[in-house]
């Protein structure tokens, strides 16, 4: 056994040329996977101060709509509109034609369902109100038919 081990640790020996040789590569590779550490560190640092910076942010509160189609990888430029928010106001007025045939339908205080042209109301629903007040006058709207 003490052969052996003065053969081990021989530095003329080739398991202790060996042994020395994979120590000094762990080392190396220690040292390397150090320094890829830092730089990753210091790369996440910088990201993550560029996602600060590139915030959107809305003036107020509501629910998104309207958005725009984007990718990653997509430029937008500064003050471009990518989306809007409407704000949860209540108050909203809707002024509307009624038809002469169909007025006498229509009463002060019924319920009201409003649907908007261009937007599918099945899929999207109607607009919910009550009918606050009726004009006595007569107005006709002109359209591609004529005047209503």
């Amino acid at each position: 056994i003490k052969d052996m081990n003065r053969t081990y640790n021989d530095p003329t020996s080739q398991a202790y040329n060996i042994y020395a040789q994979l120590v000094s590569e762990l080392g190396t590779a220690r040292s390397n996977n150090n320094k890829s550490i830092t730089e990753l560190e210091a790369n996440l640092g910088v990201a993550t101060g560029q996602d600060k910076a590139h915030s959107i942010l809305a003036p107020n509160e509501g629910t998104l709509h309207y958005l725009v189609p984007l990718k990653q990888g997509m430029s937008i430029q500064q003050g471009q509109t990518i989306a809007e928010v409407s704000g949860k106001e209540k108050g909203y007025y809707v002024e509307a034609f009624v038809l002469a045939s169909d007025i006498s339908r229509v009463s002060k205080g019924a319920k009201a369902d409003v649907a908007i042209t261009g937007v599918n109301s099945q899929k999207y629903g109607t607009l919910k109100g009550q009918v606050r007040q009726i004009d006595s006058g007569t107005i006709s709207q002109e359209t591609k038919e004529g005047n209503i």
